[in-house]
């Protein structure tokens, strides 16, 4: 299973987030860089993926807006796709 890591407070524009998981699960050039098209490509994955979600001490309220809708869309899909799994630390 791969596992992958981000810590949230390193999320906090919408470029970082999208630059960050094209990185790390290296989307395609077409990759639309906004939360539908980060759903379909999180629901798509068909080996065993882990997500760790590392909020360093802080509270989901605290986090900026667009990162609350990246969990959201990080949930909705791990709900989706059983290849796929959340684990916030």
């Amino acid at each position: 299973m791969e596992e992958i890591y981000f810590r949230l407070s390193d999320l906090d524009t919408p470029e970082k987030l999208h630059d960050a998981f094209t990185e790390a699960l290296h989307f395609p050039d077409y990759y639309g860089r906004n939360l539908d098209a980060l759903h379909d490509e999180l629901t798509d994955l068909t080996e065993d993926t882990k997500i760790l979600l590392d909020f360093e001490e802080c509270d989901e309220e605290e986090l900026p807006s667009y990162t609350v809708k990246m969990l959201q869309v990080l949930r909705d899909s791990a709900e989706e796709n059983t290849n796929l799994f959340i684990e916030e630390i």
